[in-house]
């Protein structure tokens, strides 16, 4: 049966039908193939053997050999390491799929500290700043962690600041809680965040990213050994 060529954006399948696939990366003069053996938020990783062909920054065209057709997109190599390479997922490639989230959160124990506080439209200043663990960011919200001792209530609204290696001041609300062994996890989200502060935003995540999948296969090797 021939491959059919995958363009129809209204026909949505899952990301896993990508997953174990024979991929095809090609730069110029160049081609290469391999298997895709990750897909989540904005990266790809193919297991390929010419790894260290690939150049970071490099642009690459990929072609994916699935069971619900062939899928072509432009990227580029963002990381390598022994026997993989990762490649950025474009949006306009991960709007094709059922379980896309718009904006996946991203584990992290990075914190932050929470300044004012906003009640009944007013504005209070702690007396000393409430600080806070991260657990989640994305682009829309965080998810982060206080003693059982500091309560607060659905919608209420903060400003403070995250600590992501760099000062990243920031407006939230809550919009879920739930009693964790550490304490309160809040779910919360970002308000009025400018596009200069979504770019700086957007590069934390992409490298957070980067690092927690470079842990997640240390830990793979180590426990195959």
């Amino acid at each position: 049966m021939e491959d059919k060529k995958y363009t129809n954006e209204r026909e949505s399948v899952p990301l896993t039908s990508l997953l174990n696939c024979r991929t095809v990366v090609e730069r110029k003069d160049y081609v290469s193939t391999g298997v895709l053996t990750y897909a989540e938020g904005d990266l790809l990783e193919v297991e390929i053997a010419e790894y260290q062909d690939f150049e970071l920054g490099e642009s690459v065209k990929i072609t994916i050999y699935s069971p619900v057709g062939i899928h072509i997109l432009q990227s580029s190599v963002i990381a390598k390491y022994e026997g993989a390479i990762l490649i950025i997922h474009p949006p306009n490639h991960q709007s094709k799929f059922e379980d896309k989230r718009k904006y996946p959160r991203i584990a992290t124990n990075k914190g932050g500290h929470i300044l004012k506080i906003v009640r009944h439209e007013d504005l209070f200043v702690l007396d000393e700043p409430l600080s806070f663990n991260l657990s989640n960011i994305s682009l829309e919200g965080i998810g982060f962690i206080l003693p059982k001792t500091e309560l607060f209530s659905i919608h209420t609204k903060f400003h403070g600041e995250l600590d992501l290696g760099y000062r990243f001041p920031c407006i939230f609300m809550i919009v879920r809680k739930q009693v964790s062994e550490e304490g309160i996890f809040y779910g919360a989200e970002l308000l009025e965040v400018s596009e200069e502060y979504e770019r700086n935003l957007r590069a934390f995540i992409l490298k957070q990213q980067i690092e927690n999948h470079y842990e997640m296969m240390k830990s793979k090797i180590k426990t195959a050994q």
